[in-house]
C-alpha cells in the first residue's frame, strides 16, 4: 500500500536541508536588491562566470544550481569584475570567445 502526502507536507529529507537554504537566500537576495550597477547589468557577467568556474577542478563536485550561487554571490559581492573574467578567459581560451567577439564589435561601431 502507498500512502499519499498531505498538500503541504514534507519529507524528513527535505526539512534537513530548508535551514541552510533558507540561510543562505536572504544574504543573495539581499546582495541582488543592493548591487550597485542594478540587478539586471549584473547578469551577462554572472552567467560568463558561472561558466568559468566550471571548468575549474576544484569546482567539478558542485551542482550547477551552486556553481550559478557561487557565481552570484562573488559578482554581486564585488569580488570578480569583467576583468577577472578577461584574465581567466585568456589563460585558458585559445579561440575568441563571446565575450572578445561582443567586445571587437563595439569598438567596430
Amino acid at each position: 500500500m502507498t500512502t499519499k502526502k498531505k498538500v503541504g507536507e514534507d519529507s524528513e529529507a527535505s526539512k534537513k536541508d530548508a535551514p541552510e537554504a533558507e540561510a543562505s537566500k536572504p544574504v543573495l537576495d539581499e546582495l541582488v536588491l543592493n548591487h550597485k550597477t542594478g540587478k539586471y547589468s549584473a547578469i551577462p557577467l554572472i552567467s560568463m562566470w558561472a561558466k568559468e568556474l566550471r571548468k575549474r577542478e576544484d569546482l567539478r563536485h558542485l551542482t550547477p544550481n551552486e556553481i550559478l550561487e557561487l557565481s552570484m554571490t562573488q559578482v554581486l559581492n564585488g569580488t570578480v569584475g569583467w576583468g577577472d573574467l578577461k584574465k581567466a578567459l585568456a589563460s585558458g581560451a585559445a579561440k575568441p570567445t563571446a565575450l572578445e567577439v561582443l567586445t571587437k564589435s563595439k569598438k567596430e561601431k
